[in-house]
């Protein structure tokens, strides 16, 4: 339900309306006698990735109860601690997010540069090193270094890559067909192998200092997708396949919800919307919303031994 806009002598008494105009969500309220339960899903991609590609470790060590971020550092021996303890370990926790958040894709150096502070507002630069003889700091040489960690410290994640990119180059002329868990199966048409110059840059990886351009025939491998050409390569269909994995999972926890709200026989309790892995339900006041939270915890049958999990809270209103 949305609210019903305020008439302009209700504006002027009430300055709490000036910061609903500029919180589109506040506006988003449940009917009278319900609330909302606000759930989504705890760092799935991860999760999903980790199911992907095999990464026993990291599996067993979220199996145990560890968080995402911490049973990452767990599985690669970068923490030994008790659970619940790593994220007071700041600049571990801060770097140790941004990895994981920003590099199972493939995502190189620089690139790491700008998705570490998006996605976990860490500045990998402040890291740099300086060069023992000029004095200078080294743009890039702790990005490089973490990336080029990183990758030893997943080899599971790493071969993923390796191996979706083998497969789709190997269908050159044909169709590419990446199954997924659930059985659906995502296709990639018409594989091309074309020679295309692209801008490469050559930067002294002992001063970070960009040296020279370079124009260099590079071979590409691109497939339709609804009609339009995109490259691809294995970092990118691991992520394709994560993705659409993690929205899966998602999707079979909206009809588990669903066939629960059926059972309660009031058609207002349901899921109102959804939003990226966030259900929004509108349930009566005196709702239990762990219920809700224990669904979408529940891992699905085809993607067996990975560790979900899930944050439930009540509100008024839709909220951030």
């Amino acid at each position: 339900m949305i609210k019903a806009l305020p008439s302009d002598d209700e504006i002027r008494p009430n300055l709490g309306w000036l910061k609903q105009t500029f919180d589109i969500r506040s506006l988003i309220v449940p009917e009278d006698g319900y609330k909302f339960v606000l759930c989504d899903l705890a760092q799935i991609e991860p999760r999903v990735l980790a199911w992907l590609s095999k990464s026993t470790k990291m599996l067993q060590a979220m199996s145990d109860g560890f968080g995402v971020y911490e049973a990452a550092a767990v599985a690669t021996g970068k923490y030994t601690g008790p659970k619940g303890q790593f994220k007071k370990l700041k600049a571990l926790y801060q770097a140790q997010k941004a990895q994981t958040l920003a590099l199972g894709f493939g995502c190189g150096w620089k690139k790491y540069i700008v998705a570490a502070m998006t996605l976990a507002s860490y500045d990998v630069c402040v890291n740099d090193v300086v060069h023992p003889v000029s004095g200078k700091t080294v743009y890039g040489s702790a990005a490089r270094k973490e990336v080029k960690d990183w990758r030893a410290d997943n080899p599971e994640v790493v071969q993923l890559w390796a191996d979706l990119d083998d497969s789709y180059k190997a269908s050159v002329g044909t169709d590419f067909v990446l199954s997924l868990p659930s059985g659906r199966s995502m296709v990639y048409r018409k594989v091309q192998k074309l020679r295309k110059a692209k801008v490469h840059e050559i930067i002294d990886e002992e001063t970070g200092i960009l040296l020279r351009t370079e124009i260099r025939d590079t071979w590409t491998y691109s497939a339709e997708i609804d009609g339009r050409r995109y490259e691809n390569y294995g970092g990118s269909l691991a992520e394709n396949a994560t993705q659409a994995t993690a929205r899966e999972v998602f999707a079979y926890h909206l009809l588990l919800l669903r066939a629960m709200f059926a059972e309660r026989g009031d058609p207002k309790t349901r899921v109102v919307f959804h939003a990226h892995d966030e259900a929004i339900c509108q349930v009566p006041l005196d709702f239990n919303p762990t219920s809700i939270q224990s669904i979408m915890c529940i891992t699905p049958p085809w993607l067996p031994g990975c560790p979900l999990n899930a944050e439930a809270k009540e509100a008024s209103s839709y909220l951030k």
